[in-house]
Parts: C-alpha cells; structure tokens; sequence
C-alpha cells in the first residue's frame, strides 16, 4: 500500500504547514520537551506526526496514538524508527499497556469527543505512579462564546472551571497555565494574576491604539499528576514573526505558479496572438 505524501491541514487535523495554529502547537511542544527528556511518552491525537517526532529528539520512546488510520501511515513512513513509532487507537481506547508511560501529552485533543472521563481513566491505566499529563483545551468561553464562533469539529468544549474539575477528579495535584495568540503565542502561569493584564490594539479604522481589554486566553494547559513535585513549564513568548513570514511566501510561490502555468498555456498563447492586432491598432489611436 502506497503512503500518503501530504496530509490536508484542517481546524480539525494540524499539519506543520498551518498558519497560527503552528505557531500555537509548537509552543506546546517545546514546552513539552523540559518534561518528556529520558522518558517514555504517549501523545494522543498525534496527527501528522510533527509533535512526537519533535518529543523523541529528546525522550528514550515515544508512542503517537491518532484515530485516523491515514495520518497513523503518513506519520510511520515520514517519522517513524526504532524509539517512535505511531498506533490507530481511540482516546477513550488507547493501545497502549498498562503503566508503560511516564509522560502523556494530548494537545486540543478532549473538545473533539465527550469521552472525557473515558480518556482521563486511560490516561490513568497507562501512566506510572506519579506520572505526569500534560493535556491542553480550549476556553469555551473566550473561544466560543465571547467571538460568537462555532468550531464545527468540536463536539464538548469545556469552560476553564470544567477543565478544572475534570483534572481534579482524576489527579492530586495541578497547575495550570493560560495561552492565546498575539502576534506570536503567550503563555503563563494561571495563578500569577497575569491574567489581570491589560491588552492595548488599534480599533478597526482607527490610527491611534486606543483599544483596551483584560487580556482573554483561547486555551488552558494543564499539567497535572499524583507526585507533589509537579515541574515547572518555562513560560513566556513563542514569536511566529518567521513562521508567518514563511507561510506568506510558500502562498505567493504557489500564486505566482499558478499565474506562470496560465501564460504558459496553449489557449493564453494563442488568445494572446489573437488580440495582437487590436493591441497594435488601440496603440495607434491612443497616440
């Protein structure tokens, strides 16, 4: 069976090739590498396979789990060897032995099923002791509610203190972290009151940055587990300046294609010698 060269990137499968949504994951993930160094890892939803590749630079083994068959082929012919490899398995299922794992990671993975306690107990059977879950949502509040917008693939969005419970129900300890886009990815710790700070932007139409809000987060991260020694992302700013950039250019590469392959065709060609004639004499009269 031939593997697929190219995944097509959707608000409900990321690609590496995503715009913001790329600029988002990639912060997680780098976060994700102070927590997963020596370790054995589960990553649910995998997708493409980008994430737990990026996770096994560093871990001694990692295991992308992904429901979609497709992107578990595409992500074993691209990044698969002898410490990662990737499975077919359901969130609520995950084909994975009991406490093999010492990190999981699941990133804007539970707002697409409503199988939470299903997946939170897996994540359970699969960890060690003490093990730790590092599991990101959106806020269905300033994600959903607030901008009046509807993702259609998500099938339960949470609000923060849902996320909350969920965790609390299934691990002793938490922390918890906030994150949105500005112009780059942000993030910070939920209890250092950062959330009490003031967003300035420019009005639409206006040419003074007259605009002021409380900053909102679009999603929450959590990492949580039994041991009270809970780790300590580091924090701060992920800027999508050069992702953005590279994103601009691949579109003008694929626009500036497109115009070549018309002017190159035989029916431009030819529409082009037809109107030469015209073209000429409209040049006479307008001198």
């Amino acid at each position: 069976m031939s593997q697929p060269d190219k995944l097509t990137p959707t608000q409900e499968r990321f690609t590496y090739e995503a715009g913001e949504i790329e600029i988002e994951h990639y912060h997680r993930y780098q976060l994700a590498l102070s927590l997963v160094e020596g370790n054995r890892v589960l990553d649910i939803a995998s997708g493409e396979g980008y994430g737990s590749n990026l996770l096994a630079s560093v871990a001694s083994s990692v295991v992308g789990v992904d429901i979609d068959q497709e992107c578990v082929d595409y992500a074993n012919a691209r990044y698969g060897s002898g410490s990662l490899e990737y499975r077919q398995g359901d969130a609520a299922s995950i084909p994975v032995e009991d406490g093999s794992v010492d990190v999981v990671v699941s990133f804007e993975t539970i707002e697409h099923h409503d199988r939470h306690q299903e997946m939170m107990d897996e994540v359970r059977r699969v960890l060690v002791p003490e093990g730790i879950l590092m599991l990101s949502s959106p806020d269905k509040k300033y994600y959903s509610d607030v901008p009046n917008f509807q993702n259609t693939y998500h099938v339960k969005e949470l609000y923060f203190e849902e996320f909350k419970e969920l965790v609390a129900q299934h691990f002793k300890h938490s922390r918890y972290y906030l994150q949105r886009m500005v112009k780059g990815s942000l993030i910070f710790p939920e209890d250092n009151k950062l959330e009490k700070l003031t967003v300035f932007e420019k009005e639409p139409g206006d040419a003074l940055l007259v605009g002021r809000r409380e900053f909102a987060q679009h999603y929450e991260i959590c990492v949580a587990s039994d041991s009270e020694q809970l780790p300590i992302l580091e924090v701060g700013l992920f800027d999508g300046k050069q992702v953005l950039h590279e994103e601009i250019q691949k579109l003008l590469q694929i626009e500036t294609a497109k115009f070549e392959n018309v002017i190159n065709s035989p029916t431009w060609r030819i529409g082009n010698a037809i109107l030469a004639p015209f073209k000429w004499l409209r040049s006479l009269l307008n001198k």
